[in-house]
């Protein structure tokens, strides 16, 4: 079922779809929906050791993007963000997207349990 607000331009699907819209809003909300600020994510991708690229496409999936969307973001083709991803699942030793987030998540904890060094992580 469909619900259009008259106060807004976004348009809500019930059910577990996101919100949907056509605007800078979408935007805004995407970047919303991050989950590591700017430092904890640099922190996360260089204990991951993994290429600008890789760092690129793995924000989009932690993003909630589709292939077609972290395309589009980067300038290269759907294809090449699917070679990426094969690279982060063959790094993180992970078989698909669901899993790729819970090892990120899981690095994540395992940075942020290790003792500060100057008020810093390692």
């Amino acid at each position: 079922m469909l619900d259009k607000s008259a106060t807004s331009s976004k348009t809500r699907v019930d059910g577990p779809h996101p919100i949907v819209t056509s605007s800078e809003a979408c935007q805004d909300e995407v970047r919303e929906a991050c989950v590591f600020n700017e430092d904890e994510f640099k922190i996360l991708t260089q204990s991951l050791a993994l290429a600008r690229r890789q760092s690129q496409v793995l924000e989009g999936v932690l993003r909630g993007m589709s292939d077609k969307k972290i395309a589009a973001e980067l300038g290269v083709a759907p294809p090449t963000v699917r070679t990426h991803l094969q690279k982060l699942f063959r790094r993180l030793q992970v078989g698909d997207r669901t899993e790729l987030v819970i090892e990120v998540f899981r690095e994540f904890r395992r940075l942020d349990s290790r003792p500060a060094t100057s008020g810093r992580h390692p």
